[in-house]
């Protein structure tokens, strides 16, 4: 029971945070509840294809992914579209690439930072073995 109420608890919070946001102000009936169970779905997915991009803006997607960042943006915006004509299925599949491009831009925001650190790690060892060449002299190998 207590699990049940934590977890709508929860989904009040995204519901409201999304609402602040604006983006279910169109899908929400006065009394501040939904009008369907596939409107609750749909803006589930909404929040959670935003959130996706916001985790890959964190991550460092603007500088390291930008392209997979932008596609992701620009399907969320297609989807958000689809819904004033009700094109429900196109809007859950924009939803559904949308957070698969936020995801591709996180996986090579962290493979760009992981390259990095190990250019410079390569980098510090060309300068130990430098060091240690000059201090040992050719005998070092």
């Amino acid at each position: 029971m207590a699990g049940e109420q934590d977890g709508g608890l929860l989904l009040r919070v995204v519901l409201a945070q999304e609402l602040a946001h604006g983006l279910l102000r169109d899908h929400v009936q006065p009394d501040g509840w939904f009008v369907e169970e596939e409107d609750l779905r749909q803006a589930l997915a909404f929040a959670a294809a935003n959130q996706a991009i916001e985790d890959a803006v964190k991550a460092g997607a603007e500088q390291h992914a930008p392209v997979e960042l932008r596609f992701a943006r620009e399907k969320l915006a297609e989807a958000q579209k689809g819904m004033d004509y009700k094109q429900y299925d196109k809007v859950d599949y924009l939803l559904e690439q949308s957070e698969i491009n936020a995801s591709l831009a996180i996986e090579k925001t962290q493979g760009a930072i992981l390259r990095g650190q190990v250019a410079d790690l390569a980098r510090q060892n060309e300068i130990l073995k430098e060091d240690f060449e000059n201090t040992f002299g050719e005998a070092y190998q």
